[in-house]
Protein backbone atom coordinates (compact mmCIF):
# COMPACT_ATOMS: atom_id res chain seq x y z
CA UNK A 1 0.00 0.00 0.00
CA UNK A 2 1.07 3.34 -1.03
CA UNK A 3 0.10 6.30 0.80
CA UNK A 4 0.76 10.17 -0.33
CA UNK A 5 1.79 12.63 2.55
CA UNK A 6 0.97 16.04 2.32
CA UNK A 7 3.36 18.65 3.55
CA UNK A 8 0.52 19.73 6.23
CA UNK A 9 -0.20 16.75 7.23
CA UNK A 10 -0.56 16.12 11.49
CA UNK A 11 2.54 14.14 12.99
CA UNK A 12 1.92 10.64 13.64
CA UNK A 13 3.57 9.21 16.96
CA UNK A 14 4.19 5.26 16.39
CA UNK A 15 5.41 4.20 19.53
CA UNK A 16 6.94 0.55 19.84
CA UNK A 17 8.02 -0.86 23.31
CA UNK A 18 10.65 -3.04 23.85
CA UNK A 19 12.09 -5.14 27.05
CA UNK A 20 15.57 -5.50 25.78
CA UNK A 21 18.06 -2.73 26.04
CA UNK A 22 18.30 -0.63 22.21
CA UNK A 23 21.93 -1.87 21.95
CA UNK A 24 20.35 -5.79 21.49
CA UNK A 25 20.05 -6.98 18.18
CA UNK A 26 16.06 -6.76 17.89
CA UNK A 27 16.84 -3.13 19.39
CA UNK A 28 19.21 -2.28 16.82
CA UNK A 29 16.38 -4.24 14.34
CA UNK A 30 13.82 -1.41 16.01
CA UNK A 31 16.46 1.44 15.74
CA UNK A 32 16.47 0.92 11.65
CA UNK A 33 12.86 0.56 11.11
CA UNK A 34 12.46 3.58 12.94
CA UNK A 35 15.41 5.31 10.34
CA UNK A 36 13.32 3.73 7.29
CA UNK A 37 10.19 4.88 7.64
CA UNK A 38 10.68 8.12 9.12
CA UNK A 39 12.82 8.63 6.06
CA UNK A 40 10.14 7.22 3.78
CA UNK A 41 7.46 9.39 5.85
CA UNK A 42 9.42 12.51 5.52
CA UNK A 43 9.24 13.54 8.95
CA UNK A 44 4.70 12.59 9.39
CA UNK A 45 5.49 9.03 10.89
CA UNK A 46 7.52 9.33 14.04
CA UNK A 47 8.76 6.23 15.30
CA UNK A 48 9.46 6.39 19.07
CA UNK A 49 10.86 2.94 20.67
CA UNK A 50 10.93 2.75 24.64
CA UNK A 51 13.30 -0.18 25.81
CA UNK A 52 14.60 -2.01 29.07
CA UNK A 53 10.86 -2.32 29.68
CA UNK A 54 10.28 1.20 30.72
CA UNK A 55 6.57 1.39 29.84
CA UNK A 56 5.50 -1.80 29.97
CA UNK A 57 6.81 -5.18 31.35
CA UNK A 58 7.24 -8.45 29.13
CA UNK A 59 3.30 -9.59 30.18
CA UNK A 60 2.22 -6.73 29.44
CA UNK A 61 2.79 -6.18 26.06
CA UNK A 62 0.37 -8.06 24.46
CA UNK A 63 -2.56 -6.05 26.40
CA UNK A 64 -1.38 -2.89 25.74
CA UNK A 65 -1.42 -3.52 21.75
CA UNK A 66 -4.51 -5.01 22.08
CA UNK A 67 -6.40 -2.62 23.91
CA UNK A 68 -4.41 0.50 22.16
CA UNK A 69 -1.84 1.35 25.05
CA UNK A 70 0.70 1.62 22.54
CA UNK A 71 1.02 0.99 18.67
CA UNK A 72 3.27 -2.11 18.85
CA UNK A 73 5.75 -4.01 21.12
CA UNK A 74 8.00 -7.31 21.55
CA UNK A 75 7.26 -9.81 23.27
CA UNK A 76 9.48 -12.73 24.13
CA UNK A 77 8.46 -15.43 24.69
CA UNK A 78 9.01 -17.92 27.55
CA UNK A 79 9.14 -22.01 27.04
CA UNK A 80 6.24 -23.95 28.48
CA UNK A 81 7.58 -25.84 31.12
Amino acid sequence: MLVSFSAEAEQIKLGVTLQLPITSHIGANLVQFKEEVQRRAKGVVVVEVHDNSRLYKDDEVIAAVAFGAIRAGHHQLQPIQ
